[in-house]
């Protein structure tokens, strides 16, 4: 391609542009303003109402320095709606020194889970301790969503020191 042609073909390109951008506000003509559309029929509230009730048992109110109790934390839920529990924790409630060692699951707060769900914890130092277990989750009635948290305390715990016991922390 020689130099002229391609000084034309530029210009043409050029002029072409310029004849686009003055049509351009006779193409988009303003619009007149619509009404908005009109609202969907108002939400409803679910029709069945939430309930949860969060259980926490200890298998025995008495235990020695260095045995272990078992406690079964259980969920209902109210009939048509759902709880999808993402967090469960059961811990000592106690602001004193513990009492208690996790043994299973070792750790405070586990995730989704199946209820009933079981924990075994031993016993380290006499005195009573109580236990606190709580669930976060999603919770659903008929289609509404929602966040919620649950929670219960155990009844207490009693740990004695029995001078004839002898705990090895390497045995079961």
């Amino acid at each position: 391609m020689t130099r002229p042609i391609r000084l034309a073909a530029v210009s043409l390109i050029i002029a072409v542009v310029a004849l686009l951008i003055a049509l351009l506000p006779a193409i988009m003509l303003p619009r007149p303003a619509q009404a908005a559309p009109p609202a969907a029929d108002t939400l409803t509230a679910p029709t069945t109402e939430f309930s949860a009730t969060l259980r926490l048992s200890a298998s025995r109110p008495v235990v020695a320095v260095g045995q272990t109790v078992r406690l079964t934390v259980d969920l209902s839920v109210s009939e048509g709606c759902g709880y999808g529990v993402m967090e469960l924790g059961v811990v000592e409630d106690s602001d004193d020194v513990p009492l208690f060692a996790h043994v299973d699951p070792p750790v405070d707060i586990i995730g989704p889970g199946m209820f009933p769900s079981v924990w075994t914890f031993r016993a380290l130092h006499p005195g009573t301790a109580e236990f606190a277990a709580h669930t976060f989750g999603e919770g659903n009635c008929d289609g509404a969503w929602f966040w919620h948290n649950e929670g219960t305390r155990s009844g207490p715990v009693q740990v004695l020191d029995l001078p004839y016991w002898v705990w090895l922390p390497f045995s079961q």
